[in-house]
């Protein structure tokens, strides 16, 4: 049980670092 919140934490994490990179770019293509 423990291994799969561990997973889950991690594919959260990464989609969250993702987001915040599209975000940073949407925002460097409007500057």
């Amino acid at each position: 049980m423990i291994i799969i919140i561990i997973i889950i934490i991690i594919i959260i994490i990464i989609i969250i670092i993702i987001i915040i990179i599209q975000i940073l770019h949407q925002m460097t293509w409007y500057i």
